[in-house]
């Protein structure tokens, strides 16, 4: 429903308010009556850690504190709880998936969840620590976990994430590491042996550029402003990202740009996220859309510039080798994947100029 962008801006702040209200009346209710804040915390020896959600990006900002927590405490037996479908991305041993059917059999000492999760998940665990920003439904289907600590709920995501760790008693030095395999670091030695040049990597967006009102898709016509403009500052080396349908949208980029020589364009759309992992980490720029690859990004040390749909500090990717493009003028936290007005002001506020601005700030520290 289209309810024009002022208009729209208010209802968002009036429904985010109403959230922070409801989270901040949980975190009192437990401040104030809760019993369990008075248990001391001994030591843990085996730790679940819940995260039922979807988004890529998320999923790889909780296994980044995983693989962190393994490395600071490798005697801790570290148990994680997620979808199946999220499995193969995690490749550290250390970390063992379980389901809901397998918990009966494991010596529980503790969990952290960071999604509102049943009962039967939680019950005789001793130590709990929630972070699952609960809504009234969740009240009413008793998804409230009795927690033995929870955080204040102004912090920011990651921030808070990590604070969870810290109230169990694990320092992960708010650090978030990457679980490199050796077949993708084999590659990415390959890949790099004979680059003489700057590697730039490019991801469009998780929609593309075909879909007008996709508040994760700019224009096209920046995309090639930009890579021209860099390929006449930097003669560099462009490797595009991308999963599934996005194929067709680099390869249409990559037809409409200025070439810069021998390999100074390559895709490697739907490649294993490890390995583009492995190939972040030796690059030099990182230029995408707001999107789960910039989480994984922000693990390599790579500096990124990211065209941010929103003013959603909460999803920032936790690095300071950032750059954040917003205009939170338009729509302040939005989050939404389309955009109901049509067209994304957010994003198409954004221009070129601004882009390789930030770019060429990065490039240039690089030298």
């Amino acid at each position: 429903m289209k309810l024009g962008y002022k208009r729209r801006r208010l209802l968002i702040k009036v429904k985010k308010r109403i959230k922070k209200t409801f989270n901040l009346l949980v975190y009192l209710n437990w401040l104030l009556f809760s019993v369990h804040k008075f248990k001391r915390i001994k030591k843990i020896n085996h730790l679940l850690v819940v995260w039922t959600g979807k988004t890529i990006g998320d999923l790889y900002l909780t296994i980044g504190m995983l693989n962190r927590l393994t490395t600071a405490y490798p005697d801790l037996s570290v148990f994680f709880l997620t979808r199946k479908e999220n499995w193969e991305h995690v490749k550290n041993p250390k970390i063992q998936l379980v389901d809901e059917n397998s918990l009966a059999n494991l010596n529980i000492d503790a969990i952290i969840t960071f999604s509102a999760i049943p009962k039967k998940i939680y019950k005789g665990i001793k130590y709990k620590v929630g972070l699952d920003e609960p809504n009234l439904r969740h009240l009413f289907s008793q998804r409230i976990m009795p927690s033995t600590r929870r955080i204040f709920p102004s912090e920011l995501g990651a921030l808070r994430m990590f604070k969870t760790f810290k109230a169990l008693g694990f320092d992960l030095g708010y650090k978030l590491e990457f679980y490199y395999t050796r077949e993708a670091e084999e590659y990415a030695e390959k890949f790099y042996r004979n680059l003489k040049k700057p590697v730039i990597f490019v991801h469009i967006g998780s929609k593309g550029f075909g879909l007008q009102n996709s508040s994760k898709s700019w224009d096209l016509n920046n995309w090639i402003d930009v890579v021209n403009k860099l390929t006449e500052l930097y003669s560099p080396a462009f490797v595009f990202t991308g999963v599934g349908a996005e194929e067709e949208a680099v390869n249409r980029l990559i037809s409409l740009v200025n070439k810069g020589g021998k390999d100074s364009l390559k895709s490697i759309v739907n490649f294993p996220m490890e390995t583009i992992a492995s190939l972040l980490k030796r690059g030099d720029l990182l230029i995408s859309i707001d999107t789960g690859i910039v989480h994984v990004a922000a693990q390599t040390g790579v500096p990124i510039v990211d065209i941010y749909r929103a003013d959603n500090r909460r999803a920032w990717p936790w690095t300071e080798k950032r750059s954040m493009l917003i205009h939170p003028e338009v729509c302040n936290d939005c989050e939404k994947d389309y955009c109901p007005e049509g067209i994304p002001l957010c994003l198409n506020s954004i221009t070129p100029a601004e882009v390789l601005t930030e770019a060429k700030k990065w490039l240039e520290q690089k030298k």
